[in-house]
């Protein structure tokens, strides 16, 4: 059962999450910060799935570069709490909020996670389309731990070449695999992450600085 059915059901708010945004431009000081909405997925094979709508950034786009004395730099926070934790980002508290006993019983449950889907994409030469897949990776989660992962996204760009006389190229850029670290502290004893201070999983998603280049050649003769 996803934490949605689980609320729902029960008609109580266990945990929230608050992604964001982040753009850098520390050659210029630019720093903004932008809230991102969560949707339900429209992918059939993300069913149950919230997504994250990036339609009040689309001028703003993921990346990494430190080239040339160029020191700039975009990245997704996705903040999980619990109902009644307050701090700089969480400033409100539920109505309909559980209290802290039936919470931490949800939280610290055994089949406790939260599962994240990202997007990995690749030419197929086969069918001279992009393939799509999905990367799972998931965090555990427990009321008296602050866990922060770190998820790097490699790029890959692909050229595809048509034709062996009167050549064609087009470009394609997407993700095509991930990295990830995890952290965890103890919110009772480390006092910048004590309990009600903070998230209880935080996951930043950044951009490797290293791209992958493929060529590919697509002949049109049968």
């Amino acid at each position: 059962m996803t934490v949605d059915e689980y609320q729902q059901q029960y008609n109580k708010t266990y945990v929230i999450f608050y992604p964001l945004l982040t753009y850098q431009d520390a050659n210029n000081n630019i720093y903004n910060t932008f809230p991102l909405q969560i949707v339900q997925c429209t992918d059939p094979s993300l069913k149950k799935f919230k997504c994250l709508d990036f339609s009040n950034v689309s001028n703003y786009t993921l990346m990494q570069d430190t080239s040339n004395n160029i020191n700039i730099i975009s990245q997704i926070y996705l903040n999980m709490y619990r109902g009644l934790d307050l701090n700089f980002q969480k400033t409100t508290v539920p109505n309909n909020c559980a209290d802290q006993t039936e919470k931490d019983d949800v939280i610290n449950g055994n089949e406790a996670f939260v599962f994240l889907k990202l997007k990995s994409e690749q030419y197929n030469t086969t069918s001279k389309f992009i393939q799509k897949n999905y990367r799972t990776i998931y965090n555990y989660v427990y009321t008296q731990i602050f866990f922060t992962s770190t998820i790097n996204t490699q790029q890959q760009e692909s050229y595809v070449n048509q034709g062996l006389v009167f050549q064609s190229q087009e470009k394609y850029t997407s993700p095509i695999s991930y990295s990830w670290s995890t952290q965890s502290f103890n919110r009772q004893l480390d006092p910048t992450t004590g309990a009600g201070l903070s998230a209880l999983i935080t996951v930043t998603i950044q951009m490797d600085q290293v791209v992958q280049y493929f060529f590919y050649l697509v002949s049109n003769i049968y």
